[in-house]
């Protein structure tokens, strides 16, 4: 009866499981999992959003397939500060990332085909992928003090149709750095694959990183850049995301016709957030600044703890994450429930993002000053014993 886009093993497993029995027994656990800004304790400025969204122009639904032109113009302005330049005509609105990317998917691939993603990466790739019928094909990154991307010819075959590249990317950190870029973008034009480049955490970079590429000045090959409001200015709730379509002058066109005719099937963009958009520019440094204080803080807390011990803590150039690796003696989903059990801290196994080679475990840096040195006391604490 039902469709097998939606095969998946729904059951929860081990660990939440774990965390579902101690929630329900009361247990205060320390989540180092944490993702969502509006629940980490940064003063946001409720007043003026809600001001925004008064003086915002919704009564009237007049609905645009590519977003309300005051919307795309305040994208626009926000590349500006960055010093780059776009222009309306080259943005499609859309309500998050997840629904930006299943627009391009729907447009660049047939069933059955396949979409390269990143490894280490995040899963919701995956799930985005089979949904829509497609399979997705791993590029690994590798370590060495540093994440690279090894661009191995062999798997852009025929069959694939686009390129995910996420910078920094999620968990690693790794901005893509110019001669990667450079390596992968000819390795697209020669072949005809589109690359999509997701940028949401460009803004959260960390102490002694070097810049990366510029995504949105590609012209070499059909690219689309994605960003949104989850990360930008740190509110997920707001639903605003966008897609700024780069390349070739007649692939742009067109890959811009095409995405406007998807975009109307949906309309899914809410009218009132587009009349916001400005305002929310305008008040999103503010929220990143709290962030952007507080992920370093606790990056430089934990690589100054774990310093000459067993644990060893990758080098990450920017984003929310840090990876620790543990020693070998459990594999890393068993730490991750170990950790659970005893001391009340909750990790994510690095399997959950692809980790292969070592005991990874993936620390949210999000997480309040106070909570997040607890959780790492109690896990060299115990790796100590």
């Amino acid at each position: 009866m039902f469709s097998r886009r939606l095969e998946f093993d729904l059951r929860p497993n081990e660990l939440a499981a774990l965390l579902s029995r101690k929630n329900k027994e009361g247990i205060d656990v320390i989540d180092m999992t944490l993702s969502n800004p509006t629940r980490a304790g940064f003063n946001y400025p409720f007043d003026q959003i809600s001001d925004a969204f008064a003086a915002a122009s919704y009564a009237v639904y007049s609905p645009q397939p590519r977003g309300t032109p005051e919307a795309r113009d305040a994208v626009c302005k926000y590349y500006e500060t960055r010093g780059q330049k776009v222009s309306p005509e080259d943005v499609i609105i859309t309500a998050s990332t997840s629904e930006a990317y299943s627009f391009l998917f729907r447009l660049l691939a047939d069933p059955g085909e396949r979409i390269v993603v990143p490894g280490p990466g995040y899963p919701l790739f995956d799930y985005l992928l089979h949904l829509d019928g497609l399979h997705p094909v791993s590029c690994r990154m590798r370590y060495n003090f540093g994440w690279w991307y090894d661009f191995n010819p062999a798997v852009f075959d025929e069959s694939v149709k686009a390129v995910i590249i996420v910078s920094p990317s999620n968990p690693a950190g790794n901005y893509i750095h110019l001669d990667e870029w450079a390596e992968i973008v000819g390795l697209c034009a020669r072949k005809g694959i589109a690359l999509i480049c997701d940028e949401v955490f460009h803004e959260f970079s960390h102490a002694g990183a070097e810049p990366g590429a510029d995504l949105v000045e590609e012209t070499e090959a059909l690219s689309f850049v994605l960003n949104g409001f989850s990360k930008t200015a740190g509110l997920p709730q707001v639903k605003m995301s966008w897609i700024v379509v780069r390349g070739p002058e007649q692939l742009k066109q067109t890959a811009l016709q095409k995405l406007e005719f998807i975009s109307d099937t949906f309309l899914s963009p809410s009218t009132a957030v587009q009349g916001a958009a400005g305002a929310i520019f305008r008040l999103a440094p503010a929220i990143r600044s709290q962030i952007q204080l507080r992920t370093s803080s606790n990056l430089a807390y934990l690589e100054k703890t774990v310093r000459d011990s067993p644990v060893d803590c990758l080098r990450t150039e920017g984003g929310w994450a840090a990876i620790i690796r543990l020693p070998g003696i459990m594999g890393c989903e068993e730490w991750s429930v170990h950790l659970l059990d005893k001391y009340h801290i909750l990790t994510h196994p690095g399997s959950f993002y692809g980790l292969e080679g070592g005991s990874f475990l993936v620390l949210s840096l999000l997480s309040e000053k106070e909570s997040f040195q607890e959780g790492v006391f109690r896990i060299m604490k115990e790796v100590a014993r």
